[in-house]
């Protein structure tokens, strides 16, 4: 495989590539080992080619965007990291647009504030890339959700990004780039197809719908505040969550680094949310290492300053068997494990 990093370094741009990169510095959880090779993508054009010849040589890889949702091993990963943290914008008409995978959120946040186009600012607040939103099908509040002052977790409305999300092109496992309809992505509850068939997304095309700028603006601060506080202070919409009346906790974000909720909400007979259910299992708080339960939202898993991947994995299968005990509940990750643990 030696022999094929030197090949793989000389077909891409040297100035791009680094050995033996630390991927504590490019993750959320900030942890983790290092790469074998790490390829700065400089947009679409390289990621293609990047994923093209790895296949073609046998090289193992992994697209990293936000770096967000993914906990990567201790011992880290042997082959190439390929960071997609690079995209661009494309107006097709005067509601549709195609963004690039590598695209931050952020800047998606930005361009339809700009452009006065509505949809989603939901993904405000949300680390990572565009590609990565589709990948996960990530979701948040309705904003109809902050007119109605709904707060329980049960009845209030979401957003997917699949819901703007007209078609996509992917990269296929044989290298075929193809353009694909939503109904090929099968987007579900934070989880799409893609994964499965291991196909690599290059861009999304949304339909989105002309508004006024300052509604927009609204709309995303909305969004920030309720994901900062779990609550909303502007014009009428007034709101706030209470605490949990069977926990009395009230979850909120938390501030240290973390790659995001640890586990998806699943059918359960009392219908809890999945904080509920390992706040009641006495999670919140819980802590190996370095490596904490958040205090503030009990499905957060977060980095107190020297985490290890393996006490991050050792305190997962820890809330997965409390949580089979008490509740007969199996747990799904919703982060991703990567690399060597």
């Amino acid at each position: 495989m030696v022999d094929n990093y030197e090949k793989l370094i000389n077909h891409l741009d040297k100035n791009k590539v680094c050995l033996n990169e630390p991927l504590s510095k490019h993750t959320t959880f900030r942890l983790g080992g290092t790469a074998d090779l790490f390829f700065h993508a400089g947009g679409v054009f390289d990621l293609l080619r990047a994923v093209v010849i790895c296949r073609e040589w046998n090289v193992p890889f992994i697209v990293l965007g936000g770096g967000s949702n993914v906990i990567v091993g201790d011992k880290g990963f042997r082959g190439i990291v390929i960071l997609n943290r690079k995209g661009i914008i494309e107006q097709i008409d005067d509601e549709r647009i195609e963004i690039t995978s590598g695209t931050l959120n952020t800047s998606v946040v930005q361009y339809i504030l700009k452009h006065e186009l509505s949809g989603l600012e939901f993904i405000a607040g949300i680390p990572g890339t565009i590609g990565g939103a589709i990948r996960h099908n990530a979701r948040f509040r309705n904003p109809i959700s902050f007119q109605e002052k709904v707060t329980k977790f049960d009845v209030v409305k979401n957003q997917f990004v699949a819901d703007f999300l007209e078609d996509a092109l992917i990269i296929t496992p044989d290298n075929n780039i193809r353009r694909v309809s939503k109904d090929y992505i099968n987007p579900q509850y934070h989880k799409t197809n893609l994964k499965e068939k291991k196909d690599i997304m290059l861009s999304g095309r949304f339909k989105l719908e002309r508004s006024k700028k300052e509604t927009i603006r609204t709309s995303i601060n909305k969004q920030l505040l309720w994901r900062k506080n779990r609550k909303v202070d502007i014009a009428q919409n007034n709101i706030e969550v209470q605490a949990d009346p069977i926990t009395g906790h009230r979850a909120k974000q938390p501030a240290l680094p973390s790659p995001g909720c640890v586990f998806s909400n699943i059918s359960n007979p009392d219908n809890h949310p999945v904080g509920r259910i390992l706040d009641m299992c006495g999670l919140k708080g819980m802590r190996i290492g370095d490596i904490m339960m958040a205090n503030e939202h009990a499905n957060y898993i977060v980095n107190l300053g020297n985490g290890k991947a393996s006490d991050a994995l050792a305190l997962v299968r820890l809330c997965q068997e409390r949580v089979k005990q008490r509740f007969n509940v199996d747990l799904e990750l919703e982060i991703e494990l990567v690399g060597e643990f």
